[in-house]
């Protein structure tokens, strides 16, 4: 997407719904977005069946077929049977998730600070809007998680991670550094603001620490990143779809934290790289899959720009896809994940959300073979592990071997 096809978007459609918390507000605007409205899931219509793949000449499904037999080739079966329980283990993931995961008073908490945030911020850009995205509305963070915003700004560029020229990034920093000055001003005074400053990163934030009910919430602001915010939405409905998932990412990001994986800063996996792994994991390397793929079964939704428009905590039908049930407990679950990654040939293999499979990286138009592990961003394609160095995925693989077979020798004790 480009400015001028965002343009089109935002006359027809008007700005997007602020639905970061649920209220009536909230209900009332979509139902004036009458073909975003899902009372009755106006997208989905069962009338029209899909052929199946072997009886359609569409190139797409030809080539989505021999992708998919080649993911199949390539990871071959790595579900194995354990002789004794991980009760312990399951307990453990389990208990942890409940107790550290996001709660839905922490969340209101952080959606009122960002209503008042953004009520701030379209006072400097009276048509400009913000998003919630990252951990805080995926809910696949911890309740500490930071709140990360996308401030839209209409003629300040699509996507902050490829700024073309320097006077465009320096447009945003100024714009960045106008917020912070109005902000100190505007809340100077109610003893909320504890720490304020434009990070002059590659892609310029605004890091702003806020207190609120004694509760102190961390937020990073960035200006037009909306692939961003469709990547959330992604994440958002697969959270939606099955719990594992979740838990699986939570735990996989405590060990990674602990271990000093989890951070981009240092050359290391980013949070959105970590989800992106175990949602590849629960699609692909499973069987059955846990997770479907919602780019392939509703195009119309996952598939388009119009998903910046799309409403937060909807119901979605999904066509019949002829899968079994998978009921593996997320305690071998995540013994099968840490074998997968630790043995995964990223040398020469990457892996592609949207296209559900793996290949290999020559085939990846984004790819450089610098990178030790290419992870492609299911919209712009990009390399969301493009920070992380050999050296560190060479440690990380080691201690993802480590951390399995620690686990089967616990399992005797």
């Amino acid at each position: 997407m480009n400015q001028k096809e965002f343009t089109v978007l935002l006359e027809k459609y008007g700005i997007p719904p602020f639905v970061p918390d649920l209220d009536e507000e909230v209900n009332s605007i979509c139902k004036k977005l009458k073909k975003l409205h899902l009372e009755d899931d106006n997208y989905w219509k069962p009338e029209k069946k899909m052929k199946p793949i072997e009886n359609n000449e569409n190139s797409e499904d030809k080539i989505s077929q021999i992708y998919e037999r080649y993911t199949k080739l390539c990871i071959g079966n790595i579900s194995f049977k354990f002789e004794n329980n991980l009760d312990w283990l399951e307990k453990t993931i389990k208990k942890e998730y409940y107790r550290d995961c996001q709660k839905h008073s922490s969340f209101l908490q952080k959606c009122h600070v960002v209503r008042i945030i953004g009520n701030i911020l379209k006072k400097i850009k009276c048509n400009s809007f913000i998003f919630m995205t990252g951990s805080t509305i995926t809910f696949l963070g911890d309740d500490n998680a930071d709140v990360d915003l996308c401030w839209v700004i209409p003629g300040y560029g699509i996507n902050n991670l490829d700024i073309d020229h320097l006077g465009q990034r320096m447009k945003i920093i100024f714009v960045l550094k106008e917020a912070s000055n109005y902000l100190k001003n505007k809340l100077h005074g109610y003893n909320c603001l504890k720490n304020i400053q434009v990070i002059e990163s590659t892609v310029p934030i605004l890091q702003i620490k806020f207190l609120y009910n004694n509760l102190l919430i961390e937020m990073d602001i960035s200006v037009n990143n909306l692939p961003g915010i469709m990547n959330s939405k992604l994440l958002h409905y697969y959270h939606r779809h099955d719990i594992r998932f979740a838990q699986l990412v939570t735990f996989f990001k405590k060990f990674c934290k602990q271990s000093g994986y989890k951070n981009a800063f240092n050359n290391c996996l980013n949070s959105y790289s970590i989800s992106l792994m175990v949602l590849h994991f629960l699609q692909i390397v499973v069987e059955p899959p846990i997770l479907p793929n919602l780019q392939k079964l509703r195009p119309d939704i996952f598939g388009t720009f119009e998903l910046i428009w799309f409403p937060y905590f909807q119901k979605i039908k999904l066509p019949k896809y002829n899968v079994k049930k998978n009921e593996t407990p997320v305690s071998e679950l995540y013994l099968q994940f840490l074998k997968y990654f630790g043995t995964f040939n990223s040398k020469c293999l990457g892996i592609s959300i949207s296209k559900n499979c793996i290949l290999p990286r020559k085939k990846f138009e984004k790819n450089k073979t610098c990178k030790p592990l290419f992870i492609e961003e299911p919209y712009e394609e990009n390399n969301t592990a493009r920070s992380l160095t050999q050296d560190n995925w060479t440690i990380i693989q080691k201690n993802l071997i480590h951390e399995f077979e620690d686990i089967l020798q616990k399992k005797w004790n």
